[in-house]
């Protein structure tokens, strides 16, 4: 019974965006990509939607929950770091792109370190870590459970947004691609009824090839 719904209800994602060094690493990742940091000022208003409709308590404290978000906003932000801006890429990447990008969670952990707590640095380093071992940067097999709400998250926006190589997919498709992935123990069932949820508060119909804007 850790988080209080209401000092969670209050807190503002928008003010989190302003402090000082997440407001100037969320600057330097739309000035490098402005898709990426689309994406993670969305996914941070995903996790924030999930935590505050939890039907139990949220696990986490006020102070947990804002590390939390924190990591949200600047999970990708070692993409923008990557050479020849691999995110922007109108195809899907070759093999050996692939690697390179691979090495976004740790390129971000290296800019981040020391200026954030644990959680955030977590998130970053260790948001593609899948607990089946086949993740990466290290092939982790345990995970914290805000690094798997930041997964559930991250695949929900990718897979409901326009990419140039494919179409976005409905929340329903989405929902039931990440249905899958659970079954296939590439996500864990932890926050799959949060994401069931989540669906039926915001269901909407997504229209193919949208524009994806975050102000």
């Amino acid at each position: 019974m850790k988080g209080d719904k209401n000092k969670l209800i209050s807190i503002n994602i928008d003010k989190i965006k302003e402090q000082k060094d997440i407001k100037l690493l969320l600057q330097l990742l739309r000035l490098q990509d402005e898709e990426t940091y689309n994406h993670c000022v969305r996914v941070a208003n995903i996790v924030y939607d999930i935590i505050i409709h939890m039907e139990d308590s949220s696990p986490w404290n006020e102070k947990e929950v804002k590390s939390i978000l924190q990591g949200a906003l600047i999970f990708d932000i070692g993409k923008a770091f990557l050479p020849f801006n691999l995110t922007s890429l109108s195809r899907e990447l070759s093999d050996f792109e692939i690697e390179i990008m691979k090495t976004h969670p740790t390129l971000g952990y290296e800019i981040i370190h020391d200026v954030f707590d644990e959680i955030v640095e977590k998130i970053v380093l260790m948001h593609h870590e899948y607990e089946n071992g086949k993740g990466y940067p290290f092939g982790l097999t345990q995970i914290p459970d805000y690094v798997k709400l930041i997964q559930y998250a991250d695949t929900f926006d990718s897979l409901t947004s326009y990419h140039p190589y494919r179409n976005s997919y409905t929340y329903k498709e989405a929902l039931s691609i990440i249905q899958d992935m659970v079954s296939e123990s590439n996500l864990d069932y932890i926050y799959l009824e949060d994401m069931k949820r989540f669906v039926e508060r915001n269901e909407v119909i997504i229209p193919k090839r949208r524009e994806n804007i975050v102000n």
